[in-house]
């Protein structure tokens, strides 16, 4: 059985009429499914307006909105694995207010939660509908990429991880990947997009699936 590819837009997450049909596509087959998501608008702007206001303020707003956002697009309680990324996320504001600055390799980790916690909604929501998935963190799959930071280069994954990974549904935030030091470096512009051709090829996997904003899942 191939492996099947879908670049899932984080827009998609507050649809559940698309989360929906999403679960009947992944239903139809057996064999591995590699989601590879995109961030969710609402959480990425928060971050970074939090992160423009970082020097000026603390960051103990930052967790309630992101709670927030995340309640009202699952519809139920915040589980504990997006409190834990909430907090590295209002730890990492609050270095910078001490600091009173930031570098761009900061910055690109700051960012990579927004697909961390789009992730983690999927999951909540693919759960609630019967179908358990398992997310795979870049730096855990050795997602390589240059140190070019808000516009790296992929250079490398780690196939051998990947072989061994049994049927099932892995939900993989789709803008970053490590450095050589293992530091996170963010793609440009339709970085999932990229993200997905990437492991597409490295899986050999026959086709990639682009789901987008208006795109409705058949």
């Amino acid at each position: 059985m191939s492996d099947h590819v879908v670049r899932l837009s984080g827009s998609q997450a507050g649809n559940a009429a698309s989360v929906k049909n999403l679960v009947t596509s992944l239903s139809r087959d057996a064999g591995r499914k590699f989601i590879i998501v995109s961030a969710q608008r609402e959480i990425l702007n928060a971050i970074y307006s939090a992160l423009e206001n970082a020097l000026d303020s603390n960051s103990n707003g930052i967790s309630e909105t992101l709670y927030s956002i995340c309640r009202s697009i699952t519809g139920t309680h915040v589980t504990e694995p997006v409190e834990n990324l909430v907090e590295q996320v209002k730890a990492i504001l609050k270095g910078i207010n001490l600091i009173g600055d930031y570098s761009y390799s900061l910055k690109d980790q700051l960012a990579g939660f927004s697909e961390k916690l789009t992730a983690e909604i999927y999951k909540t929501q693919l759960a609630s509908l019967g179908l358990n998935a398992e997310i795979l963190w870049p730096e855990n799959i050795r997602l390589i990429a240059t140190d070019d930071f808000g516009n790296a280069t992929f250079l490398s994954v780690d196939t051998e991880i990947l072989s061994r990974l049994s049927d099932g549904i892995y939900l993989i935030p789709g803008s970053y990947g490590v450095t050589d030091q293992g530091k996170i470096s963010r793609a440009g512009r339709s970085a999932a997009d990229y993200s997905a051709a990437f492991l597409t090829k490295a899986l050999n996997a026959p086709k990639l699936e682009l789901w987008g904003i208006d795109q409705a899942f058949r």
